[in-house]
């Protein structure tokens, strides 16, 4: 019987310094969010781009980016340095176009850029080692950008 309630002493005992209180439970880091981009899109910096390989005018390649949760590429001048390599042999519709006399980006910022820009047509394009503007209505292909999401 005294074995008994040793046995029950211990038990309760252990109970007892089992149970601990909110601010006593250790705190498990979280574990860091994934971030992705879509499959078939190059990632570089926390941005993901599309390289098309169908061939639409800039209008349509706007509407299909958007499509693909994205825009037409608002390029910095970095951006445009990674993506030159991509734009040898074929030029890619970005997301800057003419606005009267000026040049703005699709999310309404101003182009401020050291890169050049070749020609006065309404709507630009990405090339080897410059921007340059061609007819809006011109099937070539585009690149579309948006920010990497956690998955």
């Amino acid at each position: 019987m005294l074995a008994l309630l040793l046995l029950l002493a211990l038990v309760v005992s252990l109970a007892v310094v089992s149970v601990r209180t909110p601010s006593e439970i250790p705190v498990v880091p979280e574990t860091p969010l994934l971030l992705a981009c879509p499959h078939g899109w190059v990632r570089h910096r926390g941005i993901c781009y599309f390289l098309s390989r169908d061939q639409l005018s800039w209008d349509q390649a706007q509407a299909r980016c958007s499509e693909l949760g994205a825009s037409l590429a608002v390029l910095k001048d970095w951006e445009m340095e990674f993506l030159f390599p991509h734009s040898v042999k074929v030029d890619y519709w970005v997301g800057l176009h003419r606005r009267g006399r000026e040049l703005q980006w699709v999310d309404g910022s101003s182009f401020n850029s050291s890169v050049e820009v070749r020609g006065n047509a309404g709507c630009v394009y990405l090339a080897e080692n410059y921007l340059g503007c061609g007819i809006c209505s011109n099937p070539i292909p585009y690149i579309c950008s948006r920010p990497q999401t956690h998955l």
